[in-house]
């Protein structure tokens, strides 16, 4: 008999992790596994799930649970627990993490924790859920890491049930390959939540820059989140409204990105980067910033992208100067490169093997 398998994470749409999610719960649905994911609650523009998949949303509404006290929402999630009976729960973001680990004492399923994060930069470092959480990898059967970079943060212990399992890549990126390449086209795409993480303030005023050079150049950032008023206002102030447009969030990037010539994640800190890998696997010539863990996972620099440092405005706007001199011919390069290391390391296929041996050694 095949293992059930839950998922729990805070929703089912928005960014990296909840994609992971609904590709991995999918595919293991697809494999005949037993599959279900408890969320806080049912949102709109979910990702596509399989439709065997079990979806358990703990509230009406991500309103209604956060107004819940915590205690209330750790008993949620065990009474789900103890109806569904998984054999493994696999949990995905901090605070849902430390929601799991209590609701699990005294149940039988084993716990895997995934970190999808920085995990020295981890948003709830300052909260009162911190040292809970640091507590969730104490007592767990296993640990999935994006990068082998996370490994050091993790006691010796921790160390030893952890495994590196790259993001799957959702096929259809793959299946969407970049054909055409325009040296006198200058279009750059971005694409994450509107957050500070992701410092879009400096990718703009890196096109501020770029600008005077490349006077067509302009800027698409896709997503959506706290920041996108604050974002708006600063692109109407320094005057490049025409070059810069904030696009929403889309569910169609793998069509997209095609129409693109460069992809650029400005990002402060990554666990690893969905959107960067998803460009690279079109085939998109790409430049990220060097953050801790994630970036050089996927990019050899000035094989199958570019890599710039952290914070560094002037040397993106470089760098991105410097890859518009490229002809047709050596961005095709680029962006190929980008594609077979996408094709050899976050491949759905690859992903999902990795994780279903783990599923059955458990």
């Amino acid at each position: 008999m095949m293992k059930h398998v839950a998922f729990a994470i805070g929703s089912l749409s928005g960014g990296g992790a909840e994609r992971v999610v609904s590709v991995w719960a999918s595919a293991l649905a697809e494999k005949g596994y037993k599959v279900s994911a408890i969320v806080y609650s049912r949102v709109e523009d979910e990702y596509d799930l399989n439709k065997n998949v079990n979806i358990y949303p703990i509230a009406q509404s991500q309103q209604a649970c956060k107004n819940m006290p915590m205690v209330k929402r750790v008993f949620r999630f065990r009474k789900v627990l103890k109806q569904i009976k998984p054999d493994i729960v696999i949990s995905f973001l901090p605070v849902v993490q430390v929601y799991v680990r209590y609701a699990s004492i005294g149940l039988k399923h084993k716990r895997v924790e995934t970190i999808r994060i920085n995990p020295w930069k981890t948003e709830i470092s300052n909260s009162k859920y911190y040292k809970s959480w640091l507590k969730c990898f104490d007592k767990c059967d296993h640990l999935i890491l994006q990068s082998k970079d996370q490994k050091p943060f993790f006691s010796e212990k921790v160390q030893k049930k952890a495994v590196t399992i790259p993001n799957p890549i959702n096929a259809l990126y793959l299946e969407n390959e970049k054909k055409e390449y325009d040296a006198n086209s200058h279009k750059i795409v971005a694409a994450g939540r509107l957050t500070k993480q992701k410092n879009y303030k400096m990718l703009i005023d890196a096109i501020k820059i770029v600008q005077n050079d490349y006077n067509d150049v302009s800027l698409s950032i896709y997503g959506a989140g706290e920041l996108q008023k604050e974002l708006q206002d600063y692109i109407d102030d320094i005057g490049i409204s025409n070059n810069v447009k904030l696009m929403g969030r889309s569910n169609e990037l793998h069509n997209v990105y095609k129409d693109f010539d460069l992809y650029v994640m400005s990002s402060d800190y990554e666990g690893l980067p969905n959107a960067l890998a998803e460009a690279m696997a079109i085939g998109l010539p790409c430049i990220s910033t060097d953050c801790q863990t994630g970036p050089r996972d996927l990019i050899d620099d000035g094989i199958s992208g570019y890599l710039t440092p952290c914070g560094d405005v002037k040397a993106l706007a470089d760098k991105i100067k410097e890859t518009f001199s490229l002809t047709s011919d050596e961005q095709r390069v680029i962006g190929q490169s980008a594609r077979e290391k996408i094709k050899n390391f976050c491949s759905e296929e690859n992903s999902l093997k990795q994780l279903i041996n783990l599923i059955e050694s458990l």
